[in-house]
């Protein structure tokens, strides 16, 4: 299943986002696991009865300037600048939503963070996770990374 067949069960904050699922330097593992997120939000969604739950990308590449922007009210952050995996295409942000838009609860995605971690190994030497739910001052949402070399693998 490529990119692009896999759109009508993803929704996109921006048509620029749109665009950047589709684009060539993003990172191809987030295909296999966003089709782990699907497979896992449908089967959820049959024990709560409800017909489907969406997956919407909220971000994917970030330049600097767009970086310092979300990053500007964070003191750690004004003292030293950092770069995101969102820079080099190995980042993507997402919110899980039900048909009319509503967000799935923070314990949903906290769920999925967990399921995703035990399921996706970001690096064998390292102690950061593929999934990270968290709030940078937009709302919360699941940070999705894979590792800079091909070590992010199934478990």
């Amino acid at each position: 299943m490529t990119n692009l067949e896999l759109i009508p069960l993803l929704r996109f904050k921006t048509e620029r986002i749109k665009n950047e699922w589709t684009a060539d330097e993003l990172d191809k593992r987030f295909t296999a696991i966003i089709m782990l997120i699907l497979a896992y939000n449908l089967k959820e969604a049959n024990k709560l009865d409800k017909p489907c739950i969406f997956v919407k990308i909220t971000d994917i590449c970030r330049t600097q300037n767009e970086q310092d922007a979300i990053y500007a009210k964070n003191e750690k952050y004004k003292q030293t600048k950092w770069k995101s995996v969102h820079q080099y295409w190995r980042g993507i942000d997402i919110i899980c939503e039900l048909q009319d838009g509503t967000n799935m609860s923070e314990e949903w995605h906290k769920d999925l963070m967990n399921w995703l971690n035990s399921t996706v190994k970001y690096c064998k030497s390292c102690s950061h996770n593929t999934a990270l739910y968290h709030d940078v001052g937009h709302g919360g949402h699941l940070h999705l990374q894979v590792y800079w070399e091909n070590e992010t693998r199934l478990v």
